[in-house]
Parts: C-alpha cells; structure tokens; sequence
C-alpha cells in the first residue's frame, strides 16, 4: 500500500486527509502486439488467458478495412502479419476475451 496526502482548499479553508491506496497488481496484458510501433512485419501475441476461455482478435486499419480475424485462440499463440503493402498509420487490434472487448493501437512507420 501506499499513502496518497490529499490537499482540498474550499472557501478560504485547507483540508488535509492522509489514506492508505492499495497498490494496483501489475498484471499481463492477454495479448501483446509487437514490435509497436512496426515497419513491414507485425506480431501478436496471446499471454496466458483465464481458465477456459479463449481470445477473438480482429486487425483492422484506420478505415476499419479488416486485414485479419481469428476466433477460439488459446494461450502462447504467435501471428506475424506481412503489412508491407499497407500504407504507415494507424491500425487497431481489436481483442474480445470472455466477452469483453480491448482495442490495442499499433502504429505503422515508413520504411525509407
């Protein structure tokens, strides 16, 4: 845990409040985009996934073009996707694991 000093100033008077926060757990993320930001070649990777359960992704680009899906994925799946004809921006994985639904930003660079 650590301790947070609050300081809150209303009407000409000062109020100091000392708490106890806990601390967040640090936690993997379930998938993992890499390199980011990327050139031609991009990886997805699937970290371990609560008991039972299994990730759904969807890569598009920043006009929502899909350029890969796949459903039912386990834990410790790698995919390399070939972008190089892909213009550089933005693009958006889109994660749904147990029903809920992350949206990762990768961003593509020009190669000169």
């Amino acid at each position: 845990m650590r301790k947070v000093l609050w300081l809150v100033a209303a009407v000409g008077a000062m109020l100091f409040c000392s708490c106890e926060v806990p601390e967040a757990e640090p936690r993997l993320a379930p998938v993992n985009v890499f390199p980011n930001p990327f050139t031609n070649q991009v990886g997805i990777f699937i970290n371990e996934l609560p008991a039972g359960s299994s990730a759904s992704l969807r890569f598009v680009n920043d006009t929502n073009d899909e350029l890969f899906e796949a459903d039912q994925l386990q834990s410790g799946g790698v995919f390399f996707l070939d972008l190089s004809d892909e213009p550089s921006g933005l693009y958006f994985l889109e994660v749904e694991i147990a029903g809920e639904t992350e949206v990762i930003t990768a961003l593509k660079l020009e190669v000169e």
